[in-house]
């Protein structure tokens, strides 16, 4: 072996030693001899660029583990703030529905409690929405307008944005019906928006969302939603991966890679598609393609509102047993479901309420229970009821109750209501198991 060749070794080496310490910037440039020694390094230099391709995705993969357990502790903090805020708005729009009941014709107050009730519906939207971005969960398909969903989502969006960012927002005249989940449609146009805000220099710009309709090559109707901004673009050699799980062009820290995924999967879930338009320096534009759906009801005519429960209806009255630990529930609650005419027992717990049952259950023709309570839950409560007093129906309202979505996946709970419930809806379930238990 002569000096050239040992020199060339002893590189090899050094190499190695390098790689094996960690370096993984590490190379060396090849001879161009083409012999065995030039094909060891073209090897080490190509181990060396995956080794550094794998550290770096475990690095992206941790910093979304680390995201995901920051939203999940958000979803915690979130879930504990919504329950008393949904007591406050349960309460609160109670109160105002009794008031407008109890005062007579066109009352100079009316209008004003009419805007009381409508805010509060508004706050009790929000916090859903809220809730629903810090926890995942199955997407639930129903026929929505998508017209009022992207209204909807854009009030979320808005105080997210720079505010030098602009929002411009194009609607057609009419409702755009599709099959699908509000709360992920929402998380689309926020993870959109927000993508479309940070590829704008010096967070100033303009973002115009738009819907309109559209027919495809089968000449079957789609509803086409548009986000498109004037910012930097997107370079035609990162395009194709952009919706890859942990694929970011952003700076170390600043971005998980996993926006534009969960935007894309939510897209599929809906059976929609999504296409990317963009030019460096000539902004982008994101377009998803909804199928569209028939209007479930003819156009111009809504199905009219279910009718509100008053006392002089001639309802069913029943001795409500109302179980929650807020007073401010018990006494809003209690009051309107007096007003209804049903006669209100009240307890602050679940191990209150079953000492009312002991005592006489025959008593009571409904119970209606929170289900965050300290020392007994609702759900606590509810089994036992239905092991000890099957035929007394129980209706289980919650602001949030993690797993639980419908009557039937809680033993003994006839209904599940979300708060902060209508007055009015409570007024027809409490009716419709009072019919119910005397037929």
């Amino acid at each position: 072996m002569d000096e050239l060749e040992e020199a060339r070794v002893q590189r090899i080496l050094d190499l190695i030693l390098r790689l094996a310490a960690g370096d993984l910037t590490a190379r060396e440039t090849p001879s161009y001899a083409h012999d065995e020694l030039d094909a060891i390094i073209v090897g080490l230099n190509m181990l060396a660029e995956e080794l550094a391709r794998r550290e770096e995705q475990l690095r992206v993969q941790a910093e979304a583990r680390q995201q995901a357990s920051r939203l999940e502790a958000l979803g915690t903090f979130a879930a504990g703030i919504a329950h008393d805020f949904n007591n406050i708005l349960a309460a609160i729009l109670a109160h105002a529905e009794v008031g407008r009941h109890q005062l007579a014709g066109e009352h100079a107050v009316s209008t004003h409690l009419e805007e009381v009730v409508a805010s509060t519906r508004r706050a009790s939207a929000l916090v859903g929405q809220i809730l629903s971005f810090t926890r995942r969960g199955r997407a639930e398909l129903k026929p929505l307008d998508l017209v009022d969903t992207v209204v909807e989502g854009l009030r979320i969006v808005r105080p997210t944005l720079p505010t030098a960012v602009r929002l411009r927002l194009s609607l057609p005249g009419g409702q755009a019906w599709v099959q699908g989940d509000p709360t992920q449609l929402a998380q689309v146009l926020l993870n959109l928006c927000t993508n479309a805000s940070q590829a704008m220099p010096e967070a100033r710009g303009v973002i115009d969302v738009s819907l309109a309709r559209a027919i495809d090559d089968q000449r079957e109707p789609r509803w086409v939603l548009q986000v498109r901004d004037d910012g930097e673009g997107i370079d035609p050699d990162v395009r194709e991966p952009i919706f890859d799980p942990f694929f970011t062009t952003k700076e170390r820290g600043s971005g998980t890679g996993l926006g534009l995924a969960v935007v894309f999967g939510i897209v599929q879930a809906h059976g929609a598609t999504i296409d990317v338009e963009s030019e460096p320096g000539a902004g982008t534009a994101m377009t998803i393609d909804f199928p569209a759906l028939e209007p479930p009801d003819p156009p111009g005519r809504k199905a009219p509102a279910p009718a509100e429960p008053g006392p002089s209806e001639g309802a069913p009255h029943a001795s409500v047993l109302l179980v929650d630990d807020e007073a401010a529930i018990r006494h809003s609650y209690g009051a309107y479901l007096r007003h209804l005419g049903h006669e209100i027992t009240t307890c602050v717990d679940g191990r209150e309420a079953l000492e009312q049952l002991e005592r006489d259950a025959a008593r009571f023709g409904v119970v209606i229970t929170d289900e965050t309570m300290p020392r007994m839950t609702g759900r606590e409560l509810a089994r036992v009821v239905a092991e000890r007093w099957p035929d007394l129906p129980l209706v289980l309202l919650s602001g949030y109750a993690a797993g639980l979505d419908r009557a039937d996946e809680a033993p003994g709970v006839r209904r599940f209501r979300r708060k902060p419930i209508e007055p009015a809806e409570l007024g027809r379930v409490v009716a419709g198991l009072v019919a119910e238990s005397r037929e």
